[in-house]
């Protein structure tokens, strides 16, 4: 069988990493130093897999190099992120510049610059110069990210892309998340 090598990192401002604020531009900064270190250690054939913004993040780091993209429920569309639907969030924003927002225990800082970044997604754009085959996986019970959004994309994707739509699921998948890591899986096994 096949093996496969996995590089697995946060992305800086999440996980155990540094704080630091949460822009599209730090975290492609962030997985082309990943890609660009993983090349370094002689690894060719890479594929990335990016969950909901970081599938956005997949997408916009991407080179002709990279053999294949597994997305799950991946921001792909120009679209105001929830956390401004709250009034307190929209004027800490105008008044600071920046929102605090609480997720599993830490505080999160993400700047004007995140907001104005995904509201300025072009789909055709940045799906339109990918080469190589995309998977995309997406839960049809799926309330941030719309599955509309995915159906969308495989416009813009290589003829050999894929979406897989996995009934009952949710952004998380919820008790799912086995099927869809066997079929990302496969996926990478056929094309790695």
């Amino acid at each position: 069988m096949q093996k496969i090598a996995a590089l697995r990192f946060d992305f800086g401002g999440c996980g155990e990493s540094e704080d630091r604020e949460i822009t599209l531009k730090n975290q492609i900064d962030d997985l082309k130093f990943a890609i660009n270190y993983v090349r370094e250690n002689g690894y060719s054939k890479i594929g990335l897999l990016g969950e909901s913004f970081g599938g956005l993040t997949s997408i916009l780091a991407y080179d002709d190099n990279i053999k294949t993209l597994v997305l799950w429920a991946p921001v792909t569309k120009s679209k105001t992120p929830s956390i401004l639907q709250k009034e307190k969030f929209r004027q800490e924003l105008n008044n600071r510049g920046f929102v605090i927002y609480r997720k599993d225990g830490r505080n999160f800082k993400i700047p004007k610059e995140y907001f104005e970044e995904r509201q300025n997604i072009n789909q055709k754009e940045i799906l339109s110069k990918i080469k190589s085959p995309v998977l995309i996986i997406h839960g049809n019970k799926d309330e941030v990210v719309p599955l509309n959004h995915s159906q969308e994309a495989m416009e813009y994707l290589p003829p050999n892309s894929r979406l897989e739509i996995i009934e009952g699921g949710n952004h998380t998948f919820n008790n799912r998340i086995k099927k869809v890591v066997d079929i990302s899986v496969r996926w990478f096994r056929k094309y790695l």
